[in-house]
């Protein structure tokens, strides 16, 4: 029969798989996606992953932090290939409130996958190459608690909270029509009651337990999430009659700041209001201007 095809001019195909169930299904860790290196984004606690479960259905999870998302799609054994196929998705909500709030995709239609040496090379999941490796149950639930770490530490209003570099606790978590500076017996500046907006402050006590100075104005970061919608907070050190982000902490000096923003009147009634305050790890970090890319630790506090 293959010699009656070749004298035909026709080629000989088959449909018969040559890889295995055993070699396709399992968890496969993303080490590179489309020519950007995974490891440095798994130490921020981001990862994705690729599940190919034995009754031919296929999921693509992306961790970051204690949140995730996934789409489903089915996958094929074609000759020494797998085929994956995902449908589209406008929006895909995340498993719980965290970084990813929701991922849309546009769909996957005839993914090819080969396998060799262990490690598995797809073409057509984005713009171009992606690498991952086979992992096991235990490396699958280290990967989710490593991500899960990174998540915002949540606190109470009054907790303190140390480290070798800092020491703080938020007092106080409140809506104020206009925000007072702590000393109002003579002249002061405050921030004056607004139209169609109310002002949503943290009153924050601070000591700098570093060996030098930190100005938390500039090298920390907030952000205040009412009803759904983000506000950028505003951090400064209360100097008595006066506010100001660029007042620096000496080394274990204490004193207190204020986090704040404007909050729409049409939203502050919302039930749902968080703040989260990001802090370096590194004291020398306390002297300059925050980035995202710093490590730090993040902090939650609920209203």
């Amino acid at each position: 029969l293959a010699a009656l095809a070749v004298a035909l001019g026709l080629a000989a195909c088959s449909t018969e798989p040559t890889l295995s169930q055993d070699e396709v299904v399992g968890i496969w860790n993303v080490t590179d996606s489309n020519g950007t290196a995974m490891a440095d984004m798994n130490e921020k606690g981001a990862y994705v992953l690729y599940r190919f479960n034995d009754d031919g259905t296929f999921n693509m999870v992306s961790y970051l932090q204690d949140s995730s998302v996934q789409r489903d799609g089915t996958w094929e054994i074609d000759g020494e290939t797998v085929l994956v196929d995902v449908p589209a998705v406008e929006s895909e909500a995340a498993s719980s409130d965290g970084p990813i709030s929701s991922l849309s995709g546009d769909a996957i239609e005839d993914a090819t996958i080969t396998f060799e040496d262990g490690t598995l090379m797809a073409e057509g999941i984005g713009d171009g190459t992606v690498t991952a490796e086979r992992i096991d149950e235990a490396r699958y639930d280290e990967i989710v608690a490593h991500a899960a770490s990174f998540a915002p530490r949540p606190i109470a209003v009054g907790e303190k909270v140390s480290t070798d570099n800092y020491t703080f606790a938020i007092d106080s978590l409140s809506y104020e029509d206009a925000i007072l500076p702590s000393d109002t017996s003579g002249y002061y500046t405050y921030y004056d009651d607004q139209p169609d907006s109310t002002y949503l402050v943290a009153r924050v006590s601070y000591t700098n337990n570093a060996s030098d100075y930190a100005v938390i104005g500039y090298a920390t970061s907030a952000q205040f999430v009412v009803g759904g919608n983000n506000y950028q907070g505003n951090i400064e050190l209360d100097n008595g009659t006066l506010f100001g982000s660029s007042y620096r902490l000496e080394a274990k000096q204490s004193g207190a700041a204020i986090i704040w923003a404007a909050i729409p009147d049409s939203v502050k009634d919302s039930p749902d209001v968080t703040l989260t305050w990001s802090i370096p790890d590194d004291a020398s970090l306390m002297q300059t201007f925050y980035q995202s890319s710093f490590d730090s630790t993040d902090y939650e506090v609920t209203l």
